[in-house]
């Protein structure tokens, strides 16, 4: 921290103690429960020490402190902090009385146009049927979860290994202008809204450094994406909405209401008493129901993909369900076999690796 507070030249304690606040407001004034840990941050064992993650690194994976901050890496360190989605006015409003209404802004985020609606756009727009737009569509080709380009598709791209779809090509150049309109149209802004996560919280008013609009329903965020508004020197913290902790909240409430749990002075007291991660058993019979979907919502993995995952692979502790989370995400290997499969396998039996 001291290295890189030097090479920055700003204090890097500055960031952790506001860290530190924001997730105390959010338990108090903010009235939400708080996730547990999330990213790097977890292996950064000062995170913690101030109780801005709640589970200590050490019996898990030890110090990782270089996954979060590195003097290799002289940059602003990330701190995701979860909240219940129902409570998020009301945690960015708390945030706002404690540190300033015009120091604390949503960020704003633009919705571009996609290859395919680019497509279905400009056909609409010269008379051209929808059937051929769909068509078009289906040609173009996906990559790891992203659609090509039109640019891409049409001409191809050398320095990506793309050939072009000659198919593609030859059919959109039926149309006059259909292809020209088309790639005018494609990447353009076409909406804006407010970042998922994303705040910025200033010392000063955010006003010195941006500007605020509002999206359709009245939210007030700032002109220009998280991109620019960091080069203008803001900081953001982000405070992810979680349908989960919404679901925690909602079992914590009946158990209170039901005696079988007794209020602790605080939402922060009570939570750590009954539900803190090192007050509970995370043993492999937690885990069996899951592999039957006997439970019906597992965080990130409630999917019909991620249920199918956890059958398949049957995890046993937070590492299987971190690796079956990952490895859902990756495409098929070249002997068309699911990396989730392999995985499997390969638990069933080790031998076979």
């Amino acid at each position: 921290m001291k290295s890189i507070s030097e090479r920055l030249k700003q204090p890097m304690a500055g960031y952790y103690n506001t860290a530190q606040k924001v997730v105390e407001i959010m338990w108090n004034e903010g009235d939400s429960l708080v996730g547990t840990s999330r990213g790097s941050a977890m292996g950064f064992l000062s995170n913690y020490l101030l109780g801005i993650t709640q589970i200590d690194p050490i019996p898990y994976v030890g110090s990782m402190e270089w996954r979060h901050l590195s003097p290799s890496r002289p940059e602003l360190p990330d701190v995701d902090v979860d909240s219940q989605g129902f409570k998020r006015e009301q945690v960015i409003l708390s945030l706002k009385n404690f540190f300033g209404h015009d120091k604390v802004i949503n960020i704003a985020t633009f919705g571009t146009e996609g290859t395919k609606s680019a497509l279905a756009t400009a056909a609409r727009g010269l008379g051209i049927s929808d059937d051929v737009a769909k068509y078009l569509s289906g040609l173009i080709k996906n990559e790891r979860g992203f659609d090509w380009s039109i640019r891409d598709t049409a001409f191809g791209n050398k320095e990506k290994g793309r050939a072009k779809v000659g198919e593609f090509y030859n059919e959109i150049t039926k149309y006059e202008k259909y292809l020209e309109t088309a790639l005018m149209i494609e990447g353009m802004v076409k909406s804006r809204g407010s970042h998922a996560s994303g705040v910025y919280i200033m010392n000063h008013a955010y006003t010195d450094i941006n500007a605020m609009m509002k999206t359709q329903k009245g939210l007030e965020i700032t002109q220009w994406d998280y991109h620019d508004s960091d080069e203008m020197g803001a900081l953001k913290y982000d405070v992810l909405s979680i349908e989960a902790l919404d679901k925690i909240r909602t079992t914590m409430d009946l158990l209170l209401k039901d005696g079988r749990m007794e209020w602790q002075g605080s939402l922060r007291k009570t939570y750590e008493k009954y539900l803190h991660p090192r007050n509970l058993t995370y043993g492999k019979e937690m885990w069996v129901p899951t592999w039957n979907n006997e439970v019906l919502d597992v965080f990130q993995l409630d999917t019909p993909v991620g249920k199918e995952s956890m059958r398949k692979s049957k995890p046993e502790d937070v590492k299987d369900a971190a690796a079956i989370n990952s490895l859902m995400r990756l495409m098929a290997t070249e002997d068309g076999e699911m990396p989730v499969d392999k995985f499997a396998k390969f638990k069933a039996n080790i031998q076979l690796w």
